[in-house]
């Protein structure tokens, strides 16, 4: 009797885990998309002023050691800008990624 109390404890125990576990990732990544949001609209705010565009769409966001890059397509454009953003989420620097003939 006490081996299938144990078991039983131990599956709730494991299952309890299981739930804290799925919502701590939950959280981690509503906080990754709340983040990744503000330092896409700071990157669409950075490349517009840049360009001079009144339209600038995320195309794709790529996490670095060093920050983040997000692509970003311009209408008219060839290619995609790109917008560095290091850890602290500030805006370092804006650039064209295709070649400068098709600027």
């Amino acid at each position: 009797m006490w081996k299938f109390r144990l078991m039983t404890g131990f599956a709730g125990i494991l299952a309890l885990a299981a739930c804290a576990t799925e919502d701590q990732t939950a959280m981690d990544n509503a906080l990754l998309t709340e983040e990744s949001t503000v330092v896409q609209g700071g990157c669409i705010a950075a490349t517009m002023e840049t360009t001079g565009a009144v339209m600038a769409t995320v195309s794709k966001t790529e996490f670095t050691s060093t920050g983040t890059v997000v692509y970003l397509d311009i209408p008219g454009a060839e290619a995609p800008w790109a917008c560095y953003v290091n850890d602290a989420g500030t805006v370092e620097r804006v650039e064209y990624t295709g070649s400068e003939g098709y600027l």
